[in-house]
């Protein structure tokens, strides 16, 4: 939760203000270069921008699931296989011992198969759109350039400005999970600081404690672990710890 709200508060709120900010450079220059349509094709073109963590993260979710278990599985396999060399050994199963052991490595090959193929579809699809984008970005401008609305020199800057500002949109897309956490994170902070305690500490008419003297007296206390209700660990339990005491209380 402290680490939710420091990357929300801390980290990506400055992030975010400096590419919004670069957006609203861009478009003032668009504005000021008199090419005020071209935003429009602008648009589309952050969602085209493929992040660098997405080959990564699609790569890395191929161990997760299944294939981390069947990893698992064909180590406990080779495992078993050495530790028990001789066993192995003396019963001539060397030839089964290596079929399960490739056996279990079909599955992880499947899905490194499988994701691979998918990671490059949607990695190709994204350099699609995105060069696609910025194609017709250039032929916006083109078709500005020879009605006369505007001039080359100012086609080209206007597009390396909204090339630029389409990453740092990318980037502010890409964060919003980790802002909505934040926020979350943030909302349950502020409801337990403004929880309200069942002892006013301000009562002007509270007792005052004279002296306190830390014992703690256990009396008939029964408890059994959730996942085992069935098997009592204390049952009609009393305890009383002095002042000064340590005790530990051990389940069987």
């Amino acid at each position: 939760m402290a680490a939710d709200v420091k990357s929300a508060i801390a980290e990506r709120i400055s992030v975010i203000l400096q590419n919004m900010t670069s957006l609203l450079t861009s478009f003032i220059v668009c504005f000021h270069s008199g090419m005020e349509g071209l935003p429009s094709h602008f648009s589309h073109l952050p969602s085209s921008r493929p992040r660098p963590t997405l080959p990564s993260k699609l790569s890395l979710k191929g161990f997760a699931g299944d294939t981390a278990k069947a990893h698992a599985k064909t180590s406990m396999i080779a495992g078993e296989g050495v530790s028990n060399i001789r066993t192995v050994a003396a019963f001539n199963a060397q030839g089964k011992v290596l079929s399960l052991f490739c056996h279990e490595l079909r599955v992880p090959q499947l899905h490194s198969l499988r994701r691979s193929q998918t990671s490059g579809l949607l990695f190709g699809l994204s350099q699609l759109a995105l060069y696609g984008s910025e194609a017709l970005i250039l032929w916006y401008g083109a078709h500005l350039v020879s009605k006369g609305v505007s001039t080359f020199s100012k086609v080209i800057k206007v597009f390396v400005v909204l090339v630029i500002t389409a990453n740092s949109v990318a980037e502010t897309v890409s964060l919003a999970p980790e802002i909505i956490r934040g926020g979350e994170a943030v909302g349950s902070v502020f409801s337990i600081l403004e929880r309200s305690t069942k002892i006013d500490p301000d009562d002007s008419e509270a007792e005052p404690v004279e002296s306190l003297r830390g014992e703690i007296e256990l009396r008939h206390v029964d408890f059994a672990y959730p996942s085992r209700p069935d098997v009592p660990v204390f049952k009609d339990l009393n305890l009383r710890i002095r002042a000064g005491q340590s005790q530990a209380l051990v389940g069987g």
